[in-house]
């Protein structure tokens, strides 16, 4: 049992340290996504337009989740480079990025075997994607306590009542799609705070009133795949 331990361990600082994923982390790629999700976001926005002139002011930090989602990443990561950890954003981040990335592949992958793939299906759909798999590879060098987990764990929940509640859910292909956004948005919540409370550090008890305790200073040059600050504890 314990040499079985020891090779996963073994296996996953390999899979850590190579020299792909090493790069990723490098200041230079983080720089890179950063600009990437940047226009990412703001293609968002636009996708949304005519939703949010049709959407009550109030509703509108609602709205638009998917450049929401990205537009959260792009702030991390760009804490990340300036060596500023923020708990609630490092929860945040990855947990909208994997539900509305691959809740957005859902709905167009669905609308393609409806009516026909269209080029706008596969733009969505893999850039989306994208989304989701960027929060799984940042995740688990990320920082937050269980607590702040639970505080991300209410705001999902509250924007899934929302948008189903209140009808405020981003517009979809065919009407007739509204059950499979509705179950997939909701059991997609579920998996990604799943996630989220698996990388959630168990041994920080510190709440949401205590930044300054809880920020650890990264590196210039990117986030380091050695530092014992940023690995993930399980």
């Amino acid at each position: 049992m314990i040499e079985t331990m020891t090779e996963t361990m073994t296996k996953r600082r390999k899979w850590q340290d190579h020299p792909l994923v090493s790069w990723l982390f490098s200041s230079t790629a983080m720089t890179a996504l950063v600009i990437v999700n940047l226009v990412g976001t703001l293609y968002g926005f636009w996708w949304y337009r005519m939703q949010l002139t049709e959407t009550p002011l109030r509703y509108w930090p609602l709205v638009p989740d998917s450049p929401l989602a990205s537009g959260d990443f792009t702030l991390l990561l760009t804490l990340l480079l300036l060596g500023i950890r923020w708990p609630w954003l490092e929860c945040l981040a990855p947990v909208v990025l994997v539900k509305y990335g691959l809740w957005a592949v859902i709905i167009n992958v669905d609308a393609a075997l409806t009516a026909g793939p269209a080029f706008e299906n596969w733009l969505l759909g893999l850039s989306h994607l994208g989304m989701a798999l960027q929060a799984l590879l940042f995740w688990p060098r990320l920082r937050y306590s269980r607590r702040v987990w639970a505080a991300v764990t209410a705001w999902v929940f509250f924007n899934d009542f929302a948008d189903y509640r209140w009808d405020i859910y981003p517009y979809l292909f065919d009407p007739g799609q509204y059950d499979l956004a509705l179950t997939s948005a909701v059991l997609l919540s579920v998996l990604s705070l799943g996630l989220g409370a698996y990388f959630a550090s168990s041994f920080s008890g510190m709440g949401l009133g205590e930044p300054s305790a809880r920020v650890n200073q990264l590196s210039r040059i990117g986030v380091s795949a050695s530092s014992d600050k940023i690995q993930s504890p399980k």
